[in-house]
């Protein structure tokens, strides 16, 4: 047993940070507190002497307050211990658990990758462990940093994923897509020119105007979850008038404000918002409308998708987070990276969950098609935001490229029926079976059972698009 001389960052520190409690306060990556410098260095020493065998329990002189504390001051491993646990005070319903004391444990690993595994103990009243913190060496430290595009690589981290930094990497994402990825382009001849009946032109007041005054414009979407109809502002006859001459930003909820600045960041001019383009005391107008709800995704150059919020009132940004505990901390100096989460786990953890532990929006049947029809989709989640396209995948802790026949990737689901039953290997040249629209059918099914409907009559208009093209292509 060992005990730890140092101490995390604290109000007697140097390192204090007085800014930490201010939204706009930015986090490097990989700066360590003293108390993680020590545990670090004994890490590797005890390994050194040990390996395989190591098995060392490590007490500390602080407790779990301090911990959180240096998390928030800026100390990358801190706010990886953290996350780690399991549940945390707020969540464990006992505000003495700030008043325990940590220990941690160093344990042979059990991801093959690593050399080595921290687990944290906080014991008072009660005690309670976390997920072990692999570290990894340094050849495997250098494939974490290299899955992130260059811009994002150094980036101080924001507590708000609305930041101005933030959503400079959204732009630097959906960039990276108009000039490379000509797929993510790619709409049928035929459909190019279907576009909704009315938008929202974003000047200097959000104005609703029919799409002839964006003729020749491109527009965004925003996908998201109703809540309570009577919470979410909606075009109806005793609206139009006063949305035609324009509201103020304030007039609308948040996910619909936040998904204006987000809108106006990435140089567009035009948004299309269900509730308010749709005219919903008019049953006319919106069959019309809903029929062609599919195209009108595709045809949009970007979706954003409000992930996290259950209604038009918990916006699209994460105001309070430490995004630390999103990225590995790499270390050149140990020749260490250490993570809680694998490049990319976060990404799936987020955005591939359905049914039961589904974000709120995953949750809703609406959204299959929305997102399975959207070529480009930027997604802001409980714990950060993403990029998803036909060609890539990406969050701030990773960048991914995909192949268009890749069974993951949601977007490019219609290019990957349309190749038949069989595919040439681009490696081998050999034939190989490619799933079928049977059995895309079957998986749509499969996700849209899964989802809830707040209309039950819904069932078949929610997802009228994709199976409309399936049907041609099976008839074909």
């Amino acid at each position: 047993m060992r005990t730890l001389n140092s101490l995390p960052f604290g109000p007697t520190t140097a390192e204090q940070k007085p800014a930490a409690n201010d939204i706009a306060f930015r986090y490097e990556p990989n700066v360590l507190c003293p108390a993680c410098n020590e545990i670090l260095t004994l890490s590797l020493e005890l390994h050194q002497l040990r390996g395989v065998q190591l098995s060392e329990y490590i007490k500390t002189t602080y407790n779990f307050g301090r911990l959180c504390g240096s998390a928030k001051l800026g100390c990358h491993v801190c706010a990886l211990f953290e996350s780690s646990l399991w549940t945390r005070p707020q969540d464990f319903g006992d505000s003495r658990m700030w008043n325990w004391t940590v220990a941690f444990t160093l344990l042979p690993a059990t991801d093959l990758n690593a050399i080595l595994m921290i687990t944290i103990e906080c014991s008072g009243a009660s005690s309670l462990c976390g997920h072990g913190l692999p570290l990894y060496s340094n050849d495997r430290a250098a494939a974490f940093d290299q899955g992130l595009p260059v811009p994002a690589r150094k980036l101080s981290l924001g507590k708000c994923t609305g930041d101005v930094d933030t959503l400079d990497v959204a732009k630097t994402w959906f960039d990276l897509c108009l000039k490379e990825h000509s797929l993510c382009a790619q709409i049928d001849a035929e459909f190019r020119a279907v576009r909704p009946r009315r938008m929202l032109h974003l000047d200097n007041t959000i104005r609703l105007v029919e799409s002839a005054a964006a003729a020749g414009q491109d527009y965004v979407s925003l996908s998201h979850c109703w809540g309570r109809q009577t919470c979410v502002p909606r075009l109806l006859h005793t609206t139009e008038a006063m949305l035609r001459e324009g509201a103020g930003l304030s007039y609308l909820p948040k996910t619909f404000q936040e998904a204006v600045i987000v809108t106006r960041r990435l140089g567009f001019h035009f948004l299309w918002i269900d509730s308010l383009c749709i005219l919903q005391d008019s049953d006319e107008d919106w069959r019309d409308q809903a029929k062609i709800m599919a195209l009108v995704y595709a045809n949009s150059v970007l979706t954003i998708a409000a992930l996290k919020s259950a209604d038009s009132n918990e916006g699209c940004f994460t105001d309070n987070r430490n995004p630390l505990c999103l990225r590995p901390c790499i270390r050149d100096d140990f020749g260490l990276a250490v993570a809680l989460w694998s490049p990319g786990r976060l990404w799936e953890v987020e955005l591939n969950t359905s049914g039961y532990g589904a974000s709120p929006l995953h949750s809703r049947a609406w959204v299959v098609q929305e997102r399975y029809s959207s070529p480009r989709t930027l997604l802001y989640g409980t714990n950060g935001f993403y990029w998803e396209c036909r060609c890539a995948q990406a969050s701030e802790s990773h960048y991914r490229e995909v192949a268009w026949d890749e069974e993951g990737n949601k977007k490019t689901w219609l290019q990957r029926l349309k190749i038949g039953p069989y595919q040439t290997d681009r490696d081998t040249k050999q034939k190989r079976p490619v799933i079928s629209w049977r059995d895309h059918w079957i998986g749509l099914l499969d996700t849209y059972s899964s989802c809830e409907l707040t209309v039950k009559t819904d069932k078949i208009i929610a997802i009228m698009g994709l199976i409309s093209k399936i049907e041609r292509l099976s008839e074909a």
